[in-house]
Protein backbone atom coordinates (compact mmCIF):
# COMPACT_ATOMS: atom_id res chain seq x y z
CA UNK A 1 0.00 0.00 0.00
CA UNK A 2 1.11 4.04 -0.92
CA UNK A 3 2.46 5.81 2.01
CA UNK A 4 0.54 9.34 3.56
CA UNK A 5 1.99 11.87 1.33
CA UNK A 6 2.01 15.57 3.53
CA UNK A 7 0.01 18.26 1.46
CA UNK A 8 3.16 20.57 2.30
CA UNK A 9 5.14 18.20 -0.10
CA UNK A 10 2.11 18.10 -3.06
CA UNK A 11 -1.04 17.76 -3.82
CA UNK A 12 -2.70 14.87 -6.20
CA UNK A 13 -3.39 15.16 -9.89
CA UNK A 14 -6.90 16.87 -10.29
CA UNK A 15 -10.03 15.37 -10.29
CA UNK A 16 -8.23 12.44 -8.19
CA UNK A 17 -10.24 10.68 -6.05
CA UNK A 18 -7.66 9.69 -2.88
CA UNK A 19 -7.84 8.58 0.42
CA UNK A 20 -7.44 11.74 3.37
CA UNK A 21 -6.25 12.32 7.16
CA UNK A 22 -8.29 15.25 8.03
CA UNK A 23 -8.14 16.94 11.53
CA UNK A 24 -11.27 18.09 12.61
CA UNK A 25 -11.71 20.38 15.53
CA UNK A 26 -14.64 21.60 17.67
CA UNK A 27 -15.96 22.51 20.76
CA UNK A 28 -17.75 19.00 21.01
CA UNK A 29 -14.58 17.93 21.15
CA UNK A 30 -14.42 19.99 24.09
CA UNK A 31 -10.79 21.38 22.83
CA UNK A 32 -9.21 18.00 21.12
CA UNK A 33 -8.57 17.38 17.47
CA UNK A 34 -9.83 14.14 15.98
CA UNK A 35 -8.12 12.70 13.05
CA UNK A 36 -10.15 11.03 10.37
CA UNK A 37 -9.91 9.10 7.22
CA UNK A 38 -12.11 9.56 4.28
CA UNK A 39 -12.17 9.62 0.71
CA UNK A 40 -12.08 12.84 -0.60
CA UNK A 41 -12.03 14.40 -4.51
CA UNK A 42 -9.37 17.01 -5.25
CA UNK A 43 -10.20 19.96 -7.61
CA UNK A 44 -7.62 22.17 -8.55
CA UNK A 45 -8.13 26.11 -9.51
CA UNK A 46 -5.14 25.82 -11.93
CA UNK A 47 -3.06 28.75 -10.12
CA UNK A 48 -1.70 26.69 -7.06
CA UNK A 49 -4.53 26.37 -5.18
CA UNK A 50 -8.10 24.31 -5.11
CA UNK A 51 -10.60 22.53 -2.81
CA UNK A 52 -11.20 19.26 -1.36
CA UNK A 53 -14.64 17.78 -2.12
CA UNK A 54 -15.70 15.11 0.56
CA UNK A 55 -18.50 14.07 2.88
CA UNK A 56 -17.14 16.25 5.56
CA UNK A 57 -18.23 19.32 3.59
CA UNK A 58 -21.11 19.13 6.18
CA UNK A 59 -18.92 20.08 9.27
CA UNK A 60 -17.84 23.38 7.45
CA UNK A 61 -21.60 23.97 7.22
CA UNK A 62 -22.06 23.32 10.95
CA UNK A 63 -19.23 25.71 11.54
CA UNK A 64 -16.61 22.48 12.19
CA UNK A 65 -12.96 23.72 11.23
CA UNK A 66 -11.52 20.91 9.23
CA UNK A 67 -8.19 20.65 7.95
CA UNK A 68 -6.62 18.15 5.21
CA UNK A 69 -2.91 17.55 6.34
CA UNK A 70 -2.30 14.09 3.58
CA UNK A 71 -3.18 12.05 1.29
CA UNK A 72 -2.51 8.66 -0.46
CA UNK A 73 -4.32 6.88 -3.68
CA UNK A 74 -6.59 4.44 -3.13
CA UNK A 75 -5.63 1.34 -2.75
CA UNK A 76 -7.15 -1.39 -5.46
CA UNK A 77 -10.65 -2.68 -4.94
CA UNK A 78 -10.83 -6.28 -3.26
CA UNK A 79 -11.64 -8.71 -6.13
CA UNK A 80 -11.96 -11.78 -4.20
Amino acid sequence: MSEWIPVTERMPDNYDEVLVTVIVENSIFKGDKKRIVETAGWFSDGNGGGDWSSVWDEYRVAGIRTKVVAWMPLPKSYEG
